[in-house]
């Protein structure tokens, strides 16, 4: 599976819910650590907590999180975070990789890019076709 942003969400879920897969690429997922709000930080591409008028949103919306998701991940991965992204905020994508148990998984940090990919998706990419046998 590959997705970037929403899709890198995606990725993180299908992971946790399906062991079946042979490989993720979840670039600057989006959606992870809603919880940030409340701590003073930016939540990773949604403002779900900050724009709640009742306390049950606080109850559900865990189980919405990249981070919630990620914890289950047991599938090789490798994600993409751009250092200057306001959307899928570094911290949010660090929160769920450093959630993931799966052996196999790195992440590519892409210093100087916002909520983009280039090089170290490609990267990621190549490692998932390579993977599964795809040629170039």
């Amino acid at each position: 599976f590959i997705g970037v942003s929403q899709g890198g969400f995606y990725g993180l879920a299908l992971g946790a819910l399906n062991s079946h897969l042979s490989g993720i690429v979840a670039s600057i997922p989006g959606y992870c650590d809603h919880g940030a709000a409340a701590l003073g930080r930016s939540p990773g591409g949604s403002k779900l907590y900050e724009n709640a008028g009742t306390p049950n949103v606080r109850n559900v919306g865990p189980y919405f999180d990249g981070v919630n998701f990620a914890r289950f991940v047991k599938t090789p991965i490798r994600m993409t975070v751009g250092f200057r992204d306001p959307i899928s905020n570094p911290s949010t994508v660090f929160a769920a990789f450093n959630q993931i148990p799966a052996f196999d998984k790195k992440i590519l940090c892409e210093t100087l890019l916002g909520h983009e990919t280039r090089e170290k998706h490609i990267e990621a990419q190549a490692w998932l076709r390579e993977k599964i046998g795809i040629p170039d």
